[in-house]
């Protein structure tokens, strides 16, 4: 009969309907190994899951009313269900900043923006979304908490994008110039070490500008 078209944005978290533990990454979960048929662990450490266990209140909190927790939850999945999914998400990632793990704010940001996204086509404010995502991107530059450069490179760009977007233009321009700045410093290291690639942060640093060149435009953020 054919194929359903759906929007992955909404399918993306998946939720255990008993513990309410929410990750839209496989890995955060225990696997079967395809081979031995064993368990995989999940790659999330034994003391963030403590504090994970310690915190089902808070998670079903955020449920409260919600008797039928798989009903609620299934495909194809409504969008104030796909909201919630990326909001339990946001609560385990709360925890994993807590404890300080690598790239817990970054996933924080991230997933404000898929909350943003899906208010937008339910044609409702994004503001809240958006400054909420604004907040941990900047703690999350501010702290490195990205692993790798081109994850900064992409933190920079969406730093500037919901500044301007939110009409902060003053607060957008500093982060243009700070992404210029690695830009120099990577230069400068190339010419004795032929390792360094320039491509990715002329590539982000390129997407920034044009998008603050682009900044009066009354359409740069539809579509």
């Amino acid at each position: 009969m054919g194929h359903r078209t759906v929007d992955y944005d909404f399918l993306s978290v998946s939720i255990c309907p008993r513990c309410l533990f929410a990750s839209p990454d496989r890995k955060d979960f225990v696997n079967k190994n395809r081979i031995s048929g064993g368990n995989v662990p999940s790659q999330i450490p034994p003391n963030v899951i403590l504090t994970l266990q310690e915190k089902i209140g808070e998670r079903k909190a955020l449920l409260e009313g919600i008797v039928n927790v798989e009903e609620f939850f299934k495909r194809p999945r409504k969008s104030e269900a796909a909201i919630l999914s990326y909001k339990l998400a946001a609560l385990r990632a709360r925890i994993e900043a807590f404890h300080e793990l690598p790239n817990s704010l970054y996933k924080l940001g991230f997933y404000y923006l898929k909350i943003a996204k899906i208010l937008k086509k339910r044609k409702e404010d994004e503001a809240p979304a958006f400054k909420e995502a604004l907040e941990y991107l900047l703690e999350c530059f501010k702290n490195s908490n990205a692993s790798g450069e081109v994850a900064e490179y992409r933190i920079i760009y969406c730093i500037v994008a919901l500044y301007v977007r939110l009409g902060e233009l003053k607060k957008a321009h500093p982060y243009i110039g700070a992404l210029d700045k690695i830009r120099g410093e990577l230069n400068a290291k190339s010419k004795t070490d032929p390792k360094v690639n320039m491509a990715f942060v002329d590539n982000w640093l390129n997407k920034t500008k044009i998008l603050w060149e682009d900044r009066e435009r009354e359409d740069l953020f539809k579509g």
